[in-house]
Parts: C-alpha cells; sequence; structure tokens
C-alpha cells in the first residue's frame, strides 16, 4: 500500500531498489514542501485513526476499520506528507490543527468533511464549528475569485 501511494503521488516515474522506492518527486500539499526522497515522508491518514474511532469508528467491525486505514479509492484519504508535519498534527481535528500552507485550507476542509461523510463519522462541536466557518470563508472566496474572472 506505501509503495503504490508512493508511486501514484510521485510526480516523476520513481525509481525502485529491490521492492522500495528510493526517489521521485513529491511536493506536500500540508507545507509546501519538495522532496526527492521518501524516507523524509509519511503517509498520513487525512482523518486520523483516533479520530475515526472517537468520531463513531470504534462501533466498526475489524474488517471495516482495516477498510478505513487502508482505503485507496479517495486520493486524499492517505496522502504523503513530510514526517515533522505529520507528526504535529497528531490525531488533531481542525479545530486543534490546520496544515501550515494556507492555500491549501479550503481543500483539506473538503476532503475532511467528504471522508467523514463517506465514512459516517461524526464531528464535535468545536470540530463542526470550525469546519462550518472556514468553509464558509472558503465559499467567500471562490465567490470573490468568480466576480473577478478567476474561474
Amino acid at each position: 500500500m506505501i509503495i503504490r501511494l508512493l508511486i501514484e503521488e510521485s510526480l516523476i516515474p520513481v525509481t525502485m531498489h529491490d521492492d522500495t522506492v528510493v526517489s521521485g518527486l513529491w511536493v506536500g500539499p500540508y507545507g509546501g514542501y519538495v522532496t526527492l526522497t521518501p524516507c523524509s515522508l509519511d503517509i498520513d491518514h487525512m482523518v486520523p485513526l483516533k479520530e475515526a474511532h472517537r468520531s463513531g469508528g470504534y462501533a466498526w467491525s475489524n474488517t471495516r476499520k482495516k477498510a478505513f486505514a487502508n482505503y485507496l479509492l479517495h486520493k486524499q484519504h492517505l496522502i504523503a506528507t513530510w514526517f515533522s508535519t505529520n507528526r504535529s498534527k497528531n490525531d488533531r481535528d481542525p479545530s486543534d490543527w490546520m496544515p501550515p500552507n494556507r492555500s491549501y485550507w479550503c481543500r483539506y476542509l473538503t476532503d475532511w468533511v467528504e471522508i467523514k461523510r463517506r465514512w459516517g463519522l461524526t464531528m464535535d462541536q468545536d470540530e463542526f464549528d470550525t469546519v462550518k466557518e472556514d468553509l464558509r470563508v472558503c465559499d467567500l472566496y471562490t465567490k470573490a475569485d468568480e466576480l473577478n474572472g478567476k474561474h
């Protein structure tokens, strides 16, 4: 799974040694970093496993938990990201953590909501309020861009 994700997210063909990805080109949306070596990357669950558990995943069967942990059909469900950024995020939701790359916030929130909806996960009140307000601001930016002919 990790190899497949690294291959899919690299902007150039990856170089393999044995069954390991040793080079490629990854641009991380969370922090805007660029790297040629996968050793500086972690694979992040957009909605962290512990957050999924707290949001209703605790009631899932082991099969469903495994499916969530390894889901690759939504492009942003699992994402290659700089290991230090992933560790700063840990298991926090958008009320406690947002990517350092502010230009990615609207996409991050949209993907967050889509994943939560897809898997039937809930949001606590702080998370809901933050997501709702920030997406409202995203909508205002989109409308302003449309008025200025940028779409």
